[in-house]
């Protein structure tokens, strides 16, 4: 199960890879669902490793609602945020977001 306990359990490394290449095997029913783990799980990182598993987030899949409540939230990085939507409107990424593969990006966050 995805459980903020049982991410909390790995390297963020791992976490990132799990979020990424992963995706396919966590049976989660959305994006949303990703999200509330990720947030259940970010009060317990640094400023640092926040920053490495929201960039794994596929912002631009997320209900309106929930898109909404992360941009007033103050710790979640807004030009990240932003990238994702911007990211998944380019031609290539079109026909990713209906599917489990990652989206394509041109940044890392190390």
């Amino acid at each position: 199960d995805l459980t903020a306990e049982s991410c909390l359990q790995l390297p963020v490394a791992v976490l990132q890879d799990l979020f990424v290449v992963g995706r396919a095997s966590l049976c989660v029913r959305d994006e949303d669902e990703v999200c509330d783990t990720l947030e259940a799980v970010m009060p317990h990182l640094d400023d640092h490793d926040q920053t490495r598993l929201w960039a794994v987030c596929r912002f631009a899949a997320l209900s309106q609602a929930k898109q909404a409540k992360l941009l007033s939230i103050p710790n979640v990085p807004h030009d990240i945020f932003l990238r994702s939507i911007v990211m998944s409107a380019s031609p290539r990424n079109a026909n990713q977001m209906d599917s489990d593969a990652p989206p394509v990006t041109d940044y890392t966050v190390v």
